[in-house]
């Protein structure tokens, strides 16, 4: 996630933010208001992003994995989902393997699941790792991010407004 610009987990119930948030060099954007967050004084919330990460600086604990991406299925690419490079699957409960695979094929970039009533981000999702630059799940269930969220490198934009997370995962 080391090309994440913007990072939203307002309105959720965060305890603590992971100190690997201060290594996210263009990380620009990090909206953590809503949060109950107990290991920073509201000053250094206040002063923003930079304050933020400067914080978690002091935090940090040396640490780094690195993965393979998925294979990528054998299939005709869909042409719409070719030229916008994206997947707007809002409000849906379910997804066709299919789909995931067009995904997959197409190498989108964005990927927006909110008002889906997750609690787990889809394993297909992050199978995107090769390619998704934007991921929005804000309005779900979710309580945990997996550990594997981390593995999304190109990620520049996720959205993770009106959840029920408790923590983030150090991995991010």
């Amino acid at each position: 996630m080391s090309k994440l610009k913007r990072l939203d987990v307002s309105n959720n119930s965060l305890n603590i933010l992971p100190p690997q948030l201060a290594l996210m060099d263009n990380l620009s954007s990090l909206s953590v208001e809503g949060n109950p967050l107990r290991t920073m004084r509201r000053e250094i919330i206040a002063k923003g992003t930079n304050a933020i990460k400067d914080y978690l600086k002091l935090k940090l604990q040396p640490d780094s994995l690195e993965e393979a991406g998925p294979t990528i299925p054998d299939i005709k690419p869909d042409e719409i989902m070719m030229q916008t490079k994206t997947l707007e699957l809002d409000r849906k409960t379910t997804v066709p393997n299919e789909l995931w695979d067009q995904a997959v094929v197409c190498s989108i970039v964005r990927l927006s699941m909110q008002y889906c009533g997750l609690t787990v981000i889809p394993e297909q999702a992050l199978n995107l790792r090769g390619s998704l630059q934007e991921l929005e799940l804000g309005s779900n269930n979710l309580h945990q991010l997996p550990p594997e969220i981390g593995k999304l490198v190109k990620l520049r934009k996720l959205n993770l407004l009106n959840n029920n997370l408790k923590e983030l995962p150090e991995e991010i």
